[in-house]
């Protein structure tokens, strides 16, 4: 968890917001007392390798070392009208990411709930 709260620290610092989750770090443009909203998305370390995704599902592996707070910041400035399916392109390449197949993810997918029944 410490790892999560230094890096949400970061991610706030920089004007966004964040909730700590078990085993994930929800990043988000608009928030306050009520929660968290606007655009957002996760990032989660697995075995010492990052993840960060968007609610489409879409996770891409973080593939070298970056710095994952400005990486966030940098996928979160979207245009206003526009929906964050996806991590734009030039985001991806910048921060050299992978986006998992639809077998990975699958697989990805299948550890994390056996992640989150073992949290429980």
């Amino acid at each position: 968890m410490a790892l999560y709260e230094t890096l949400a620290a970061r991610i706030e610092s920089a004007g966004f917001f964040t909730s700590i989750q078990p085993r994930t770090l929800v990043c988000a443009t608009d928030g306050g007392s009520w929660g968290i909203g606007g655009h957002s998305l996760w990032v989660m370390e697995r075995d010492g390798r990052w993840f960060i995704a968007t609610w489409v599902p879409r996770v891409y592996e973080i593939k070298e070392a970056v710095d994952i707070a400005e990486l966030v910041g940098a996928a979160l400035m979207v245009d206003t009208g526009e929906h964050l399916y996806a991590i734009r392109e030039a985001v991806q390449r910048q921060y050299s990411l992978r986006e998992l197949t639809l077998e990975e993810e699958s697989e990805f997918d299948a550890a994390s709930e056996r992640e989150l029944k073992e949290w429980d």
